[in-house]
């Protein structure tokens, strides 16, 4: 796998001389950029808060549905998910031994052990979620203007969320995802931290899994 990977849609301007996408070719954009919103909501619901509808998604399957259908446009660099979505999985049959009531207090206790006031990850995570619900919001606003071949909006709109991700993103989640998965105890813990990267790593067209993860310890799967 390269270092680096093409970012749709491209983000320099057109030159004036070649054409603007075709309507079919809008579509298909925009619905990679509605792909990618998705991509965004389904981190936020995996790191957010465990309410009970969150731990509700995860028990039934549903969370490792929508990831699925979030980056089946990547086609074989999907393949950076492989680790999520069977962790997903997991978590989730894992979950389904417990009650209910059971399951929602484990979830809130590893959330807290490392998202929760005063811990350890508590900052990155804070800033990971909010920045994750603009960049969500944007990419379905990007794609409503593909949708709309309104080209010039659409293209504003991608270069606004570059920035976010390289301003604001790009230098602290990778140091902060690092420390994360060396310092989880649960599977959960290093799963946010993967998921994290590589859905960092296709924003910015950067291969930060490499580098970030270099040496570590692959998650584990037994049930």
């Amino acid at each position: 796998m390269s270092n680096e990977r093409p970012v749709e849609p491209p983000l320099t301007p057109r030159a004036e001389e070649q054409p603007e996408l075709d309507s079919k070719t809008a579509r298909g954009v925009a619905w990679i950029c509605r792909s990618r919103a998705q991509m965004w909501e389904v981190l936020a619901e995996v790191l957010g808060e465990p309410t009970d509808e969150r731990v509700d998604l995860l028990r039934s399957g549903e969370l490792e549905h929508r990831l699925q259908e979030a980056i089946e446009w990547l086609g074989d660099d999907a393949g950076r998910f492989l680790d999520t979505e069977m962790m997903l999985g997991l978590i989730g049959r894992r979950s389904k031994r417990l009650e209910v009531e059971a399951d929602r207090a484990d979830r809130r206790a590893k959330f807290a052990e490392l998202f929760g006031p005063g811990a350890p990850f508590e900052d990155g995570h804070t800033l990971l979620l909010t920045r994750a619900a603009e960049l969500a919001a944007s990419c379905r606003e990007e794609a409503a203007a593909w949708a709309g071949e309104n080209g010039e909006e659409a293209k504003a709109l991608r270069m606004a969320q570059a920035k976010v991700i390289e301003d604001d993103l790009a230098n602290v989640i990778p140091p902060w995802a690092h420390d994360l998965d060396e310092a989880a105890t649960h599977p959960f813990g290093r799963m946010c931290a993967r998921f994290t990267v590589s859905v960092l790593s296709i924003e910015s067209g950067r291969d930060f899994e490499s580098t970030v993860f270099r040496g570590a310890a692959p998650l584990t799967f037994s049930e």
